[in-house]
Protein backbone atom coordinates (compact mmCIF):
# COMPACT_ATOMS: atom_id res chain seq x y z
CA UNK A 1 0.00 0.00 0.00
CA UNK A 2 3.18 2.03 0.29
CA UNK A 3 4.38 2.01 -2.77
CA UNK A 4 0.75 1.60 -4.74
CA UNK A 5 -1.15 3.95 -2.56
CA UNK A 6 -4.10 1.42 -2.75
CA UNK A 7 -5.81 0.87 0.14
CA UNK A 8 -4.26 -1.51 2.87
CA UNK A 9 -6.16 -4.69 4.19
CA UNK A 10 -7.16 -3.04 7.13
CA UNK A 11 -8.54 0.49 7.22
CA UNK A 12 -6.41 2.55 9.82
CA UNK A 13 -9.45 3.52 12.32
CA UNK A 14 -10.27 -0.56 12.89
CA UNK A 15 -6.38 -0.97 13.34
CA UNK A 16 -7.03 1.67 16.41
CA UNK A 17 -9.91 0.20 17.68
CA UNK A 18 -7.89 -3.41 17.66
CA UNK A 19 -4.78 -1.81 19.27
CA UNK A 20 -7.29 0.50 21.93
CA UNK A 21 -8.68 -3.41 22.63
CA UNK A 22 -5.13 -4.40 23.23
CA UNK A 23 -4.56 -1.97 25.36
CA UNK A 24 -7.40 -1.98 27.78
CA UNK A 25 -7.53 -5.70 28.18
CA UNK A 26 -4.15 -5.27 29.25
CA UNK A 27 -4.48 -2.42 31.52
CA UNK A 28 -7.71 -4.93 33.11
CA UNK A 29 -5.65 -7.88 33.68
CA UNK A 30 -2.87 -6.01 35.51
CA UNK A 31 -5.60 -3.99 37.90
CA UNK A 32 -7.61 -6.10 40.57
CA UNK A 33 -11.05 -4.75 40.34
CA UNK A 34 -13.63 -3.93 37.75
CA UNK A 35 -13.23 -0.76 35.69
CA UNK A 36 -15.70 1.39 33.11
CA UNK A 37 -14.55 2.70 30.58
CA UNK A 38 -15.83 6.00 28.77
CA UNK A 39 -15.99 5.42 25.13
CA UNK A 40 -17.07 8.75 24.11
CA UNK A 41 -13.96 10.64 26.29
CA UNK A 42 -11.45 7.51 25.56
CA UNK A 43 -11.16 7.60 29.51
CA UNK A 44 -11.53 5.87 32.54
CA UNK A 45 -14.27 6.40 34.60
CA UNK A 46 -13.40 7.79 38.26
CA UNK A 47 -10.22 5.59 37.95
CA UNK A 48 -6.92 7.77 37.95
CA UNK A 49 -4.72 5.08 38.39
CA UNK A 50 -5.83 3.12 35.25
CA UNK A 51 -6.10 6.92 33.36
CA UNK A 52 -2.44 7.00 34.21
CA UNK A 53 -1.36 3.71 32.50
CA UNK A 54 -3.28 4.92 28.77
CA UNK A 55 -0.41 7.75 29.28
CA UNK A 56 2.75 7.38 27.30
CA UNK A 57 6.09 6.16 28.59
CA UNK A 58 8.78 8.98 28.20
CA UNK A 59 10.65 8.37 25.08
CA UNK A 60 14.56 7.48 24.86
CA UNK A 61 16.69 9.99 23.21
CA UNK A 62 16.66 11.00 20.39
CA UNK A 63 13.38 9.65 19.53
CA UNK A 64 10.60 12.32 19.97
CA UNK A 65 6.86 12.24 19.13
CA UNK A 66 5.99 15.76 17.27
Amino acid sequence: AVKSRAQTICPIEEAVDADLLCHLSDIATRLPRKLNWDSAHERFVNDDEANRKLELRPMRQPWTLS
